[in-house]
């Protein structure tokens, strides 16, 4: 296990929940198709022994150093479930979230923030002073969350304690990132409101401002979002005034005076203006959320209907952008079995959220995707080059001009949007692959059928050069062509071949595909990667 810095954990407490997945990922690896779908559909793992020595070999690790993790596991387990010796079938139930927001909750970081939200201590000396720890010791704990939220444009103070931003939208998106981030449905950290009566407030929001049904997780997500605010108005933080009310032209009621003339908060002291502000925030956070998928095809078209109707110079430009990509990204996007409506949808959010925010970090809900944007993307790519120059273009157009300032911050997020639909397809990415296993009139089908339908896989023929394939699946390595490529990776195909195994063949596909997006040109998986059949 290698050091990864959390956001909220110590590297202790990262060890022992790397530990506890790895132990159930690797239970899970022992079990056959069968069972495993008898677990997932009992919702439960079965697991009832741990060979601990083996688990240190699988990890190139010291026995040692993995059993002193591994009671440290265990006793976390049984305190989090309230227990004191547990057997190993319970403990290895609590789900692997369950136990990091156990494991947050108890963190400095964690604390530290949700003293900002919410505590009555403003002062950093006393905040750790109560913590029974020293100074240096909590800054050295809070060093990966002050190097996120700065990444953000916030920056982080002690005396007194708190969060400074140009940007008031963006603090309370970061606080409801990391309250979600440690500890998604879980926890509630806001005792004086029930979770159920803020998601109420959530789904009459959406409905006023005629948005789509959502998830539970949304509804959480937005949930927490009203309980920052709340908090951040209280405190006197408003959003700045007039800066978003102009972006998206909707005509949205003043929704916050209407809710506190429903219920009265006096403790909020508020003109019917800076109200207003309020609910323009708000309008555009809903417009932000990372929803549109496959999953929620009545949220896609019902916000790109708005974008279109309200806001036809955002829609054109988008259009426009996805019109002038060059051919071989048309084919790209003509191939992904991705709806065009839910990439156009998710492409239109980020250009709202980079033209509404001075950072494209700003508006990040989901801190695995500012993770994801801080991957620098290779600039001397094809993609990334091609990407830069439609956009260059496309600002050409008089009525995009004002954009163009905007290139180099919608580029990054641009590019990490559409890469996961254009390299895949590019043909420097696909798989060749060539089957020589027994001729079989019932047996072959099933595979040659899977191959068949994954678009970034090619079927070699018998008369084409052999060469170019990166994996041979053969009856036994006697059967292999004379011709093929020596780096090809081979996987040897059993007669009625298992599900496991029809598992292992897409696993090592993908890797290939994987290998060939991450190192330019490259042929050939190394056969060292091929897993056992």
């Amino acid at each position: 296990m290698e050091k990864v810095d959390d956001l909220f954990l110590s590297f202790s407490d990262m060890e022992k929940y790397n530990l506890f997945v790895n132990i159930i990922e690797m239970k899970q690896k022992e079990t056959t198709p069968e069972k495993l779908l008898d677990c997932m559909a009992d919702r439960k793992q079965h697991i009832t022994d741990i060979n601990i020595k083996q688990v240190a070999e699988l990890l190139g690790r010291s026995y040692g150093s993995i059993y002193n993790t591994y009671m440290g596991l265990i006793s976390d387990l049984n305190s989090l479930l309230g227990k004191k010796d547990a057997d190993l079938e319970t403990l290895f139930n609590v789900e692997a979230n369950e136990y990091y927001a156990y494991l947050t909750k108890r963190s400095y970081p964690y604390q530290f923030i949700d003293t900002i939200v919410q505590g009555k201590t403003t002062s950093f000396h006393d905040f750790y002073t109560n913590l029974g720890s020293s100074k240096a010791t909590v800054l050295r704990h809070l060093k990966t969350m002050r190097h996120f939220l700065k990444e953000r444009g916030i920056r982080m103070t002690y005396e007194p304690m708190g969060l400074v931003s140009k940007n008031e939208l963006s603090v309370r998106i970061a606080l409801t990132s990391l309250y979600w981030r440690a500890g998604s449905t879980y926890t509630w950290p806001f005792k004086d409101t029930k979770r159920q009566d803020a998601i109420k407030l959530v789904k009459g929001a959406a409905k006023d401002f005629d948005f789509a049904a959502q998830s539970e997780g949304v509804l959480s997500l937005m949930a927490l979002y009203f309980m920052v605010s709340y908090f951040r108005i209280r405190k006197g933080r408003l959003v700045d005034p007039k800066k978003f009310h102009s972006i998206l032209h909707y005509a949205f009621p003043n929704l916050l005076k209407e809710y506190l003339e429903t219920y009265p908060a006096p403790e909020l002291h508020l003109d019917d203006d800076q109200m207003m502000e309020e609910t323009s925030g708000l309008f555009l956070v809903y417009s932000l959320i990372p929803l549109y998928s496959e999953t929620n095809k009545q949220t896609v078209t019902k916000f790109l209907q708005k974008i279109d109707y309200y806001n036809q110079e955002i829609a054109d430009f988008i259009n426009t952008f996805l019109d002038n990509l060059p051919l071989e990204e048309h084919d790209a996007l003509s191939k992904t079995a991705i709806d065009m409506q839910v990439i156009k949808a998710n492409l239109i959010a980020i250009f709202i959220g980079t033209v509404s925010f001075d950072n494209p970090k700003m508006f990040l809900f989901n801190t695995d995707d500012q993770a994801a944007l801080n991957t620098q993307p290779p600039t001397n790519s094809a993609l990334y080059r091609s990407l830069r120059n439609t956009l260059s273009h496309v600002v050409m157009y008089p009525k995009f001009s004002q954009y163009k300032p905007l290139i180099d911050d919608m580029l990054p997020i641009f590019y990490a949007v559409l890469k996961p639909y254009l390299v895949l397809y590019r043909p420097e990415s696909t798989v060749n692959v060539f089957i020589a296993v027994l001729p079989s009139f019932f047996d072959n089908s099933r595979l040659e059928q899977m191959l068949k339908s994954m678009a970034f896989v090619n079927i070699l023929d018998a008369s084409d050069d052999l060469s170019t394939a990166d994996l041979m699946i053969c009856s036994s390595i006697r059967s292999l062509p004379e011709d093929m490529a020596p780096q090809a990776a081979v996987m040897t195909w059993r007669t009625g071949a298992s599900s496991d195994l029809f598992g292992r063949l897409y696993g090592l596909l993908r890797q290939i595909q994987l290998n060939k997006e991450q190192v330019p040109n490259m042929a050939h998986v190394d056969p060292s990667h091929a897993p056992e059949s």
